[in-house]
């Protein structure tokens, strides 16, 4: 447990790494010893790399099993580019949006002999504004980094915080000649995502992949995962599964299933 010195202490010394706020190199090489390679990464991470590295073949390879044509995806968050680059194998156009500057970073270097990736260091949403992203230190996961809530923070966890200069665009905002999946994982943002795109995902009607939480991912921006598939119904949408590899779900629209 911190105590209240040492808080400010942490935020200083830690949010540095976070988010960058010191202009500091603060990645490095890892090696992949599940695939092969080396990506650049934070240095501070310690879970977010192995558990990616470990999940992102067969993850895709389940989600390619519902996606007909490969044409464009879309991938948020980017993160450190893993999930990026595998899909950029697969589908004609990817989409990454990654809020982070030191993970955008490394998603840039780490897919820098690709140019069938449009990376935007942004977050998605259903309006136009600029926001602060904020991520627990204890849990030591680049993938926790999240938009800012309205609520304050248990006080036993450590949060730091980045200046609300980050963009949120929608999916709407792009006007994409198809679009055949997204894959959403941004720590409870989703609803908001979509919500963002209704007239795109109505128009070529993509699979839609989610990270589904049971732990209050959702509930810390007012909605429930009941919500979210109450959205998914009234757009037409149905469950298919949950992935075999991690927390995602499968949805397909209700229309290419009667078709297919």
């Amino acid at each position: 447990m911190f105590t209240v010195s040492s808080i400010e202490e942490a935020k200083e010394l830690y949010g540095g790494h976070w988010l960058n706020k010191k202009n500091i190199k603060n990645y490095s090489l890892k090696k992949d010893d599940v695939n092969g390679g080396e990506y650049y990464w934070p240095e501070i991470d310690r879970f977010s790399f192995p558990h990616q590295v470990k999940t992102v073949k067969p993850v895709i390879s389940e989600v390619n099993g519902y996606v007909k044509n490969k044409g464009t995806v879309i991938q948020a968050g980017g993160n450190c580019g893993v999930y990026t680059l595998e899909y950029a194998k697969h589908y004609d156009n990817v989409y990454t949006f990654e809020p982070d500057s030191t993970n955008m970073t490394c998603l840039t270097l780490n897919t820098d002999r690709c140019n069938n990736i449009v990376k935007f260091q942004a977050c998605l949403g259903d309006t136009h504004t600029m926001t602060a992203i904020q991520n627990p230190i204890e849990i030591m996961d680049t993938g926790s980094i999240h938009v800012k809530t309205t609520k304050a923070p248990p006080e036993n966890l450590l949060v730091v915080e980045s200046k609300a200069n980050i963009p949120v665009l929608k999916i709407d905002d792009i006007k994409f000649n198809d679009l055949d999946l997204i894959h959403l994982d941004i720590e409870g943002y989703e609803l908001y995502a979509l919500k963002g795109g209704i007239e795109t995902i109505k128009k070529y009607k993509p699979v839609i992949v989610l990270e589904v939480c049971e732990n209050g991912h959702s509930e810390r921006y007012g909605y429930s995962k009941e919500d979210l598939e109450e959205f998914l119904e009234s757009i037409d949408y149905k469950f298919i599964k949950k992935l075999d590899s991690n927390n995602d779900n499968v949805y397909m629209s209700n229309s290419t299933l009667t078709s297919s």
